[in-house]
């Protein structure tokens, strides 16, 4: 590429000094999703009189193929590995692909302390793509900007009930079939709890817990946020996810 030098091309490959917008960043995931075929992005299925008549409907246009249908496949595996049981946009029944994103925010040419766009970007279901979602959520407030947790529960919502109208089957594993023959427990309460403590409510009501690498062992940081929320039913021995920040 030209004009992009050692230093530019260092950046580029964390994601810095470049970048794209938002019906950009979709339309290649979908051509990820899509065997390799961009697609023509579409703002509008169709336009409809006073009376509820058709005018105009868009039909779909492809572009051209930008990867092959091997390196497609290849992608949508790599992408739903991404989606682990105890990521946020872990969807059971219905396999998620999709990637984070947090970057940082440049004004003026320069990267702005403390100012962040968190995203996620992914399709479902990966191994026969229906909906792709794109969340950009723009200078986050509250403790937290990384994408896997302020976007990807919001991804995974918009999914689930996108998947859900279209009528798609979940089609669960045996993992999650075993799983879902457990009784269902309320998920309690653990917010503003230290993680020690969460950790032992969580198991009073036999259930597991994941929480960020970086506070996995750090016991006396403060339970910030938790999914799903306290009040939910969910299965004995599923994964509550939980978001914590450091003793100061």
């Amino acid at each position: 590429m030209s004009g992009v030098g050692p230093v530019e091309l260092a950046n580029n490959a964390f994601g810095q000094g470049i970048s794209v917008t938002p019906i950009q960043l979709i339309t290649a995931f979908s051509a990820v999703a899509n065997d390799g075929m961009l697609m023509e992005p579409r703002i509008a299925k169709k336009v409809i009189d006073d009376e509820g008549n058709t005018v105009h409907e868009f039909q779909p246009r492809k572009v051209r193929q930008v990867i092959s249908r091997e390196t497609s496949a290849t992608m949508r595996q790599i992408l739903e590995f991404a989606i682990a049981p105890t990521a946020s946009s872990y969807i059971p029944g219905y396999k998620v692909a999709g990637k984070t994103g947090t970057a940082q925010k440049a004004e003026g040419g320069v990267y702005v302390s403390g100012k962040f766009v968190s995203s996620f970007c992914g399709f479902a279901p990966a191994n026969d793509p229906k909906v792709s979602v794109l969340v950009v959520i723009d200078e986050p407030g509250g403790e937290h900007h990384f994408g896997g947790i302020i976007a990807a529960p919001v991804a995974r919502s918009i999914i689930y009930d996108t998947l859900r109208y279209m009528d798609v089957k979940p089609q669960y594993t045996a993992e999650e079939q075993e799983l879902m023959q457990k009784p269902l427990v309320k998920v309690p309460e653990v917010r503003n709890m230290p993680l020690k403590d969460a950790i032992k409510e969580l198991a009073k009501s036999k259930l597991k817990y994941s929480v960020e690498a970086e506070y996995e062992h750090n016991m006396d940081s403060t339970i910030l946020d938790q999914t799903p929320k306290p009040g939910a039913d969910i299965n004995e021995g599923s994964i509550v996810i939980l978001n914590a920040k450091p003793v100061q």
